[in-house]
């Protein structure tokens, strides 16, 4: 009977320790582990270091991407993402100029129905990425962009575009002096 009896505090013991790990696991709280004793400590403290582990991990990558996003916003050229639907996910400032968007009510948008110029929605269309295509500023002012789509990852595209209006127009001096 003894030994029975002393079963079933173990028996009760473990269900007790159990049953704070099953409600801990159903509304996980950062750094709330729970707390046990014997070998449910050991078990709770490798969960508790399991979690700090996965915790900097994803700060890491946070300040990565953090990074990663600053850099592209600072890029010269126009940098757009785009899905497999050509859905704008992200772009950064450049893009936002060269191509007239609004990051805060365009992302999600097709590119295609924010840029209407009959020659790009041909190109983006089509799908031969592998040559640049030149557009003009919809916004006016005689600016030449240079726009090119590289397809990546999971049916992702980057949608990269160039200002070379000061190209163009050395192209033209240089025309017009052998033509001359």
């Amino acid at each position: 009977i003894t030994f029975a009896g002393a079963l079933l505090l173990l028996l009760l013991h473990h269900m007790q320790h159990v049953e704070k790990l099953t409600r801990w696991l159903k509304l996980p709280v950062a750094g709330k582990v729970p707390a046990g004793n014997g070998v449910w400590d050991y078990i709770f403290s490798l969960l508790y270091r399991f979690e700090r582990v996965q915790t900097a991990q994803q700060q890491e990558l946070a300040r990565t991407l953090a990074r990663f996003r600053q850099a592209a916003r600072a890029h010269p050229d126009g940098v757009v993402i785009l899905d497999a639907t050509n859905r704008i996910e992200w772009c950064n400032d450049t893009a936002e100029y060269h191509f007239d968007l609004d990051v805060a009510a365009d992302l999600g948008q097709p590119v295609i129905n924010l840029m209407r110029q009959p020659e790009f929605v041909a190109y983006v269309e089509h799908g031969d990425y592998s040559q640049p295509l030149e557009l003009r500023s919809i916004r006016g002012g005689g600016a030449i962009f240079s726009v090119q789509i590289i397809p990546y990852g999971d049916e992702q595209k980057l949608l990269l575009s160039r200002d070379v209006t000061r190209l163009d127009k050395l192209e033209t001096m240089r025309r017009d002096f052998v033509a001359n």
